[in-house]
């Protein structure tokens, strides 16, 4: 027999006692020596007409030679082709589904006749039903009256606002031009880096606004941050960053008066303060009744996680998730002139971990619950968003050909039908909010609230 199993081992499945990932399992496969060797000869010879080597006619390299040079990665590159061809053969048969592709790390000397071939890979989890029976679901509502008119008119005049240079000391809502050096261990690593931050900002970590509020221009303070052993990058696990912050200038927020001119940007050209109310009052009804959806989905979904019975995640997941979130936030705050924020980074494991874990067990509802998404339910979440759109028609023709949104699309839709089952089996209680807990004003978060901390990784 030219190529047999030899073991596949997987690891116990309890994980109230098992300190290993549980879901990793091990497979040996072994291939006939014989036949992997000639294989290799045949795959030399082939290389052998095209290869070029100084001292020898092009096609003309001795074979002795290529296999000295090339055999060994040709064996490994044979026998990892093998490996996985069989393993994908075998998997399809399995009543264990697999989660990740197999780590193949071929032997290099065959034994007794026989080259082992070793491959590691997840399997995906048993993910059993939640309880939800005695469970309170909360609801978020909040009426709309003049305060919350008045909180978004100052919302918007802060955004539409502007800064001007100060001489005082720093404070809340400031806007900062810093220079940093940046330090890893007491070890410099970065210098003279620019950066422009405004303090209280939810993007800023809260002991650089701690601490640099009430410094003054030209005067340079210290701020140290202890970065834990499960840092998603390696090279910043344990060590203490230490960003040595001197202040170039200081700038305050200047907002627009409310006036004609102010409400033209909004398009009220008419109608004086009255009309631009109205405006601000619709919009505000309609950003609120979206975003108590979101609030409602988002409790929904939090309770289907406590409701499910905790089960191992399979870690290849969580990590491609947090790839490309750390992609998207590498983005976001070069757009933003921000440093990356190490806190981020963190919250970036988390989060990852909620989508993996809120994924799987929505892939088991589906299956277990015989959920199906239909066109109409897709196409009805489409017409709610083109309403949103001045020109509804042409955005719903580019969302159509858009196969990737779509396919958001119809998760929304399963998304949507899972909140309403869920819904239907529990006690949903009302939660009186406020706008700024709907819309994450800063000025309601305390500094423990804060949502990320900085870095100048210069």
């Amino acid at each position: 027999m030219n190529d047999t199993v030899a073991t596949n081992d997987a690891t116990n499945t309890d994980n109230s006692t098992a300190v290993e990932n549980p879901l990793e399992r091990h497979i040996t496969y072994s291939f006939g020596a014989a036949e992997v060797d000639a294989e290799v000869e045949k795959k030399l010879s082939q290389m052998r007409k095209k290869a070029r080597i100084n001292g020898f006619r092009p096609g003309h390299v001795p074979l002795s030679h290529m296999r000295d040079r090339w055999g060994a990665q040709c064996r490994e590159e044979i026998l990892t082709d093998k490996a996985g061809s069989r393993f994908q053969e075998e998997a399809a048969k399995w009543e264990e589904r697999v989660a990740s592709r197999p780590a193949v790390t071929p032997a290099t000397v065959a034994v007794a006749d026989k080259y082992n071939v070793d491959c590691h890979y997840e399997a995906f989890p048993t993910i059993e039903a939640p309880t939800l029976d005695g469970r309170e679901l909360r609801q978020g509502v909040l009426e709309i009256g003049e305060p919350e008119i008045n909180q978004m008119i100052e919302r918007l005049r802060r955004d539409a606002g502007h800064y001007h240079v100060v001489e005082r000391a720093a404070q809340k809502n400031d806007q900062l031009q810093v220079n940093l050096q940046v330090w890893h261990d007491d070890e410099l690593v970065g210098e003279n880096a620019k950066r422009q931050w405004i303090l209280g900002s939810p993007m800023l970590h809260g002991e650089i606004t701690t601490t640099l509020s009430g410094i003054v221009k030209g005067e340079t303070r210290d701020i140290r941050i202890k970065h834990d052993d499960n840092h998603p990058n390696e090279k910043m696990r344990g060590i203490e960053e230490r960003l040595t912050v001197t202040v170039e200038e200081i700038s305050e927020l200047h907002m627009p008066e409310q006036n004609e001119e102010f409400f033209s940007r909004f398009g009220v050209t008419e109608g004086g303060e009255e009309a631009f109310r109205q405006l601000v009052d619709t919009r505000l009804h309609s950003e609120v009744k979206q975003r108590l959806n979101d609030y409602g989905r988002e409790q929904t979904m939090n309770l289907l996680i406590q409701a499910t019975p905790k089960f191992a995640l399979p870690q290849s997941l969580v990590r491609a998730e947090m790839s490309n979130m750390y992609q998207q936030l590498q983005q976001n705050v070069k757009k933003q002139n921000l440093p990356i924020p190490p806190d981020a980074l963190q919250n970036i494991y988390m989060q990852a971990t909620r989508r993996v874990t809120l994924g799987l067990i929505m892939a088991e509802w589906q299956r277990r619950e015989n959920q199906q998404v239909t066109e109409e339910e897709v196409n009805a979440i489409l017409e709610e968003m083109a309403d949103t759109y001045e020109d509804s028609q042409t955005f719903k023709t580019h969302a159509q050909q858009n196969a990737r949104f779509m396919e958001g699309l119809r998760l929304s839709a399963l998304e949507k039908k899972a909140v309403q089952w869920i819904q239907d089996r529990v006690t949903v209680v009302e939660e009186p909010l406020t706008l700024g807990q709907l819309l994450g004003d800063v000025e309601e978060e305390s500094p423990d609230d804060e949502k990320v901390s900085s870095t100048a990784e210069a």
